[in-house]
Formats: C-alpha cells, sequence, structure tokens
C-alpha cells in the first residue's frame, strides 16, 4: 500500500537479454504500482462513497467535453439571467428616482404657487376691508347730509311759501 515501486538502474547496454530483462522488470514495477494505485482507489471508493462519487463527477466533468460545455453554458445562462434581472431592477429603480425627483419638485411648485396664491388673497382682503372702510365713510358722509337735507326742507316748510319756492327750485338743482 504505502510502497512505491523505485526506478532501478538501467544497465549499460551490452546484451539483448540484460535489456529484456531490465524492460520486463520494469514494466511489472510499474504494473504492480498502478494497480497498487487502482487498488486504493477501491477501498477508498468503499469506505467513502460520498467522496468516490463526487470524484467520479468532477473526473467527468472535467475530461468529458460534453458535461463540461453543458455546465458552462448552464452557468453562462444563469449569469446571463441575473445579470438581465439586474439590469432591469437597476432601470426600474432609476426611473423611480427621476419619478420622485419630478415629484418632489412639482410639489415644491405647488407649495411656492399656494404661497403666492395666498399672498395675493390676503393683499386682495386687505383691500377689499379698505375698500370696504372707504364706503362705510361715504355712506356715513351721505347720511349726515341727507340729514341736513332733511333739515333744511323742515326749515323750507316754515318759511313762507315765496321765499321757500326759490330755496326749493335751487336744492332741487343740486
Amino acid at each position: 500500500h504505502g510502497r512505491r515501486a523505485r526506478c532501478r538502474p538501467h544497465p549499460h547496454p551490452g546484451r539483448k537479454e540484460e535489456e529484456f530483462e531490465w524492460v520486463k522488470k520494469e514494466y511489472f514495477a510499474r504494473e504492480q504500482m498502478a494497480l497498487g494505485k487502482i487498488k486504493e482507489g477501491v477501498i477508498m471508493a468503499i469506505e467513502h462513497p460520498g467522496i468516490a462519487a463526487g470524484s467520479a463527477t468532477v473526473a467527468g466533468i472535467v475530461l468529458l467535453k460534453r458535461p463540461r460545455s453543458y455546465l458552462i453554458q448552464r452557468v453562462r445562462r444563469v449569469f446571463v439571467s441575473k445579470e438581465t434581472l439586474l439590469s432591469g431592477i437597476q432601470a426600474e429603480v432609476n426611473h423611480m428616482r427621476q419619478t420622485v425627483n419630478l415629484m418632489s419638485n412639482e410639489s415644491q411648485k405647488l407649495m411656492d404657487r399656494a404661497a403666492t396664491a395666498e399672498k395675493r388673497f390676503q393683499k386682495g382682503w386687505n383691500t377689499l376691508r379698505e375698500e370696504g372702510r372707504a364706503i362705510q365713510s361715504e355712506l356715513k358722509q351721505i347720511s349726515d347730509i341727507e340729514n341736513q337735507a332733511v333739515g333744511l326742507k323742515g326749515i323750507l316748510d316754515q318759511l313762507p311759501r315765496a321765499h321757500a319756492s326759490e330755496f326749493r327750485s335751487e336744492i332741487s338743482g343740486l
């Protein structure tokens, strides 16, 4: 098992019989070494079937062209499909980022427009209140004038008719 066949030195070429004997011994030593290795492999395979099956599978993949090319094609397909999937996901993420940025920009624009509209509304409300106060002031002045006109009419009613008609024609012109 643990023995190794040692190469014997080649005798000096002399006789053919010696050479033949030497070749025969070398062949026998090599054959014993190969058979010993095969025997060790068989014993190991019997003791460890999982390792033996894995070794046979790896040897089949490495040594035979067809399983190797099949495995390469399968791995290539897996990587290509994963790469395609990742690129699609990356494109979707980029699209979503653009959409979020666009929505954020639009939201900011709407907020600015709302602030501007609120300022304009407040300005219009203040202008309307000022106009309302001005109208109330005018109405008060008109009311005061009407009251004065009523008072003047009362005074005119007390005057004699000849004097009163003269004032009434001037008042009606106003």
